[in-house]
């Protein structure tokens, strides 16, 4: 219930431009285009979301994990910046992470 409150709190200040800076939300235009777009307030950027493999995600969540040092990022994580290679592997599938390109 926290974790559900914490994203929708820092869903409406990303979408008012507020929030950390780092953060923006991806939205989906239409099931048919399967265009995304990146917002942060006003500002909006084309982008097409490319999956990253599994075996690909330790770097990218160990990079995530050590700018996101936060106690929100370690619960819903499941581990630390701290945690293992083979911590990260373990989690990576049930973590989705995208490549973005310019649309």
């Amino acid at each position: 219930m926290a974790k559900r409150l914490g994203n929708a709190l820092l869903t409406r200040l990303v979408r008012g431009g507020r929030g950390p800076k780092a953060i923006r939300l991806v939205t989906i235009r239409g099931r048919t285009t399967g265009r995304t777009t990146l917002s942060r307030g006003p500002s909006r950027e084309e982008v097409r979301l490319i999956e990253v493999p599994i075996a690909e995600r330790v770097p990218l969540l160990r990079a995530y994990l050590d700018l996101n040092k936060s106690r929100m990022a370690r619960t819903y994580f499941g581990a630390t910046p701290y945690s293992s290679d083979a911590e990260l592997a373990g989690i990576a599938p049930e973590h989705a992470v995208f490549r973005l390109e310019p649309a």
